[in-house]
Order: C-alpha cells, then sequence, then structure tokens
C-alpha cells in the first residue's frame, strides 16, 4: 500500500477507531474511508433526506489532493481480484468505482472562478463518453466505468437479450454512484467485507426513500431509470421489480398487483452541495 508522509495524514480527518479488526485495506482503505468522512455531506432542502452530495469544490481546493488520488488510484487498481472471495471482491469493487468517479470528477473540476463543470456527463469528447471511455487497468486489462461494473459486480449480463446470472443482485445498483444527484445516496464510509450484507440493504432503502427513485401518488408508482435501464437485472427477484418495491421500498404501495413506471426523469448535474 501507498505510503504516505505524516504532514499528509495530518491533513485528514482524525482515524476512528474500529469496533472490529480493519478490513484489508487494498479494498477498503482507511484513507478513502478518511476522504468519504471528510466530504460526503447529507443533501439539504425538502424530501431529500435520503440522499447525499460530494464536496468536489472543498477537496479540489485542498493542496494535497492530487497525491492523495494518485496514491489511492494506485492501490485499489493494484489489487487482484482474481485472489479475492466473491464478497472481499464486490467491496472491492464498490469502492474502486465510487473512488474512480470521484477521482475522474475532481480531475477535471476547476477552480471556483472557473467552475464550468455542470455533469460528468461534460467529461470526455461527446456526451457521456466518460463512462465507454477504457481508462483503467487491473491485472493487464483495460476498462473503463461501465465494463468495470458489468465485469466486477453485474458477473458480465446480455441484458439486451435478457440473460443475467441468477447470483446478480439488483441492490447493488444503489451502492453505486455516479456524480449525478440522481444518483443513488454516497455512503460516507467506505464498504467493508464484514458489514456488505448491512450496508448494501441500507443504501437500497434508503434510497427508495427518495423522491429521485420511487414516487407513489393515488394508487401510481413511479420509480427512477434504474428500473428501466437494467430491468433485466430484476427478473430473479421474486415477484420482479414489484416484489423488489416491495420488500425495500418506504411502504404504502397499492394492495394489488401493480406495474410501475420507469419514468422519473435521471438528473445528470453533478452532485455536489
Amino acid at each position: 500500500m501507498i505510503r504516505f508522509g505524516l504532514a499528509l495524514l495530518a491533513l485528514m480527518i482524525p482515524i476512528l477507531a474500529a469496533a472490529e479488526t480493519p478490513p484489508a485495506p487494498s479494498v477498503a482503505p482507511l484513507l478513502y474511508a478518511q476522504l468519504l468522512q471528510r466530504y460526503v455531506v447529507p443533501a439539504a432542502g425538502e424530501g431529500e433526506a435520503a440522499e447525499s452530495r460530494f464536496d468536489y469544490a472543498r477537496f479540489h481546493a485542498w493542496e494535497g489532493q492530487e497525491e492523495f488520488r494518485r496514491g489511492l488510484r494506485v492501490t485499489f487498481l493494484s489489487v487482484d481480484p482474481g485472489a479475492l472471495d466473491a464478497e472481499t471482491r464486490v467491496v472491492w469493487a464498490i469502492n474502486t468505482y465510487n473512488f474512480l468517479v470521484i477521482d475522474l470528477v475532481t480531475e477535471n473540476f476547476l477552480p471556483a472562478d472557473e467552475d464550468t463543470l455542470a455533469s460528468i456527463g461534460d467529461i470526455g469528447e461527446g456526451g457521456f463518453a466518460v463512462f465507454d471511455q477504457e481508462l483503467f487497468t487491473v491485472v493487464g486489462n483495460a476498462y473503463s466505468l461501465n465494463s468495470f461494473e458489468r465485469h466486477f459486480l453485474f458477473l458480465d449480463p446480455d441484458r439486451d437479450a435478457g440473460k443475467v446470472s441468477p447470483d446478480l443482485d439488483p441492490r447493488l445498483h444503489f451502492a453505486l454512484v455516479c456524480a449525478a444527484k440522481g444518483c443513488p445516496p454516497l455512503l460516507a464510509d467506505a464498504y467493508r467485507p464484514a458489514q456488505l450484507e448491512m450496508q448494501i440493504d441500507a443504501v437500497t432503502r434508503q434510497a427508495l426513500r427518495s423522491a429521485r427513485h420511487l414516487q407513489v401518488a393515488d394508487g401510481r408508482v413511479r420509480t427512477g431509470q434504474v428500473f428501466a435501464w437494467y430491468a433485466a437485472d430484476f427478473q430473479h427477484v421474486d415477484g420482479g421489480i414489484p416484489g423488489f418495491l416491495r420488500e425495500y421500498g418506504p411502504g404504502g404501495l397499492p394492495e394489488e398487483a401493480f406495474e410501475p413506471a420507469a419514468d422519473i426523469e435521471w438528473d445528470w448535474s453533478l452532485n455536489r452541495p
């Protein structure tokens, strides 16, 4: 793991005492957890309690951020996921994906007096090209953000053909955060192997308390675009998407059978305060 000088460490928030043996630093680095604890903030405003923001401006303004990001990038991308058990690999992949998104946005975030980055979709040539650019290398193989999540988290699905693994956990869609206000909430902590089930369950329920992902009015159920873009990923859930919403949603769903409309518009504006 990259060693940071005392001066760099002093700029981070104090290390919190752990209630259990710390996880392997390569999949849930302590400095990554500290990054989230310091710069993730709850969203303010009525109806936004189930959302969060990342303070890119404050992180970008820290003079040590480039060295810090470089160190974490090496730490995450030096992992051999083939040497990890399935649960630990999921933890590594979630933390790596979310960090790489923060890293890309910070790299392209301009000072306040020149701030023009309104969306992650503005990075790269062409709208949202950043998601398909092969920018990262893991064990000699190049990945984009999209191919990284498909391979390491969603078990290489063929969604167009409706072919997904029965082992695919659709809750993972609510653990990944793509730097948009329409995304699920970014936890103010790293995912950890010993807490993975609890964390994924909690963030899924938290997301579905937000009107960006689930709305119920006059017996009509509306959902966010996750349920449209990745509908095939819910096919192995008991009851499909309605069953998933009944289990993880906050209640108030129609008692009779229903077909939710995935028509809540996705907000691609940057998830900054």
